[in-house]
């Protein structure tokens, strides 16, 4: 067990390359950093995701499933709008693709 490792996660949508950019200048020289891009197109994977987080989800509890499927959809398409893909070789980061 490695007792000195510590890890914080910060776990926000950082779609853009200006937003990552942000959060590299607040943690130089204080944290080391990696982001995760998970990328999914497969439509099963996505119909299971979208079931768990309208189930799991605390900004869905007490909301009709129907309304918050919809209200989860409109905000991934808001997302999708903005989003820049990490191509950035000098950055540290994972790509999980349909997972």
């Amino acid at each position: 067990m490695i007792f000195w490792a510590k890890v914080a996660i910060f776990d926000a949508t950082n779609t853009t390359e200006e937003r990552r950019r942000l959060l590299i200048d607040t943690f130089h020289g204080k944290f080391q950093y990696m982001f995760i891009e998970s990328i999914c197109n497969d439509t099963e994977v996505l119909q299971s995701n979208y079931r768990y987080k309208m189930r799991f989800s605390p900004d869905y509890q007490g909301v009709d499933t129907e309304a918050a499927l919809s209200d989860f959809l409109e905000r991934i398409r808001k997302y999708e709008q903005v989003y820049e893909p990490i191509s950035d070789r000098r950055l540290h980061y994972i790509k999980l693709i349909d997972m």
